[in-house]
Formats: structure tokens, C-alpha cells, sequence
């Protein structure tokens, strides 16, 4: 079965297929996930290449599935062997912005608030969250939401909304990622985005309970596998 591997464009939703190759660089650990498309010019629509801007958000989908949402950092245009130009169009996910974006040291965080609210004050200053930002407990939707299939996990009880801080003051040039990171970590926890990009999800790894994996990818050679 062949992947279709789309790349979605702007407001418009301009869709982009056809590219040489891609990559996606994606761990749990590591605050945002980059990712990086190549094509050559003459593999893109006019309303493709006036689409590919910086700043411009973008979805990844396979086969109809949401993978990641976020935006272009950087577009680079090159002289390809053949004389052609080739694209490099790269970017990160939606937590980019909290990534690059201090927090502001004025926000006061109280010992009573609940995990959830002090991501979400901490976070909203940041301009892009205001409009849709909620958090979700748990992965469970996200990993129906970029496959397709409901999969099976165990109830570990609603861990953030009961949970409270301590060490609440941010320090001078404090990331917004990392003060709530070091919040969260705390407690044993870790926030990464929903694929769509509309949610902070709160959760942690479960190491406990073996799974079948969603997909298996094999590589052929010559045909042969």
C-alpha cells in the first residue's frame, strides 16, 4: 500500500503531494518536532509556490489522518544538478512558538492552581494559543486522531487536574516551554500537541504495558523482501 503524503498550506489548505523526499524528526522528549519537505520547482502549481511562505501554518497528513500542525521557519531555493530549482520548505510544530517565547515574569502562579491552569496562563500570552487553546489528559484521542483506530490503554486516574506545584516563580529569560516543563516534571509529567495542533496533551509514558504497533513498515530490495 503507498503512503499518500500531503503537506497543507496556509488557510486555504493549499494540498502539496509531490515532493522528492521528506523528512520528520520527531522524539518525546525534545520540546518540538521539526520537519523538513524537498521538491523541485517544476513539481509545484503556481498557487503552490505563492502559498510556501514563512510564517505560513502547515498540517501533515497521512492517508487522510492528521500527523502534525505548525508553521515554516525557512524556504531555501537551490540550483539542482540538472539545472532545475529545488525547494527545501522546513518548519516546526505549533510548540515552537513556546519554545522561542519567554514567559512573562510578571504572571503570578498560585501553590492551589491545578497543572492544567498553570499551563494554560502561562501559555496564553503567547498570542497564537488564545483562540483554541485547551488541554487534553492522556493520548488516547491524539493517537485515534493520526490513525484512524481506537486503541486500547489503561486508566491511570485524572493525574493533572488533581495535581498542585510548587517552585512557581519563573527565572529571567525562563522559556515558556521550559518553565512549564519543569513544572510538569515535577509531578512526572510532560505536555506535547495534539496533531491538529488544538490541544495540549498532559500525560506520560506507559512502559508497562506491551502493545502491538499501529503500522509495520518494510523495506524491499530488487522485490525481494
Amino acid at each position: 500500500m503507498n503512503e499518500d503524503v500531503e503537506l497543507r498550506v496556509g488557510a486555504e489548505g493549499t494540498v502539496i503531494r509531490n515532493w522528492s523526499a521528506y523528512e520528520f524528526n520527531s522524539d518525546f522528549t525534545t520540546p518540538t518536532d521539526g520537519w523538513s519537505f524537498h521538491a523541485g520547482e517544476s513539481d509545484l502549481r503556481p498557487d503552490d509556490a505563492s502559498a510556501i511562505i514563512a510564517g505560513a501554518p502547515v498540517s501533515l497528513y497521512i492517508n487522510q489522518y492528521p500527523q502534525a500542525t505548525g508553521y515554516i521557519d525557512k524556504i531555501e531555493r537551490t540550483a539542482g544538478k540538472s539545472g532545475g530549482i529545488e525547494w527545501t520548505v522546513s518548519g516546526r510544530d505549533v510548540m515552537a512558538g513556546a519554545v522561542d517565547g519567554h514567559i512573562d515574569p510578571r504572571l503570578q502562579f498560585k501553590p492551589n492552581m491545578s497543572l492544567v491552569d498553570i499551563v494554560l496562563k502561562a501559555l496564553q500570552p503567547l498570542g497564537r494559543w488564545n483562540d483554541f487553546l485547551a488541554v487534553q489528559e492522556g493520548n488516547e484521542a491524539n493517537l485515534a486522531q493520526q490513525t484512524g483506530k481506537k486503541l486500547k490503554f489503561t486508566k491511570s486516574g485524572r493525574v493533572a487536574k488533581k495535581a498542585t506545584a510548587a517552585q512557581l516563580k519563573s527565572t529571567i529569560n525562563e522559556g515558556a516551554f521550559a518553565f512549564c516543563a519543569r513544572v510538569l516534571m515535577r509531578h512526572g509529567l510532560w505536555m506535547w500537541p495534539s496533531a491538529d495542533g488544538s490541544r495540549i496533551i498532559i500525560g506520560k509514558p506507559t512502559f508497562d504495558i506491551p502493545s502491538p504497533p499501529a503500522y509495520v513498515l518494510t523495506r524491499r530490495f530488487d522485490g525481494v523482501g
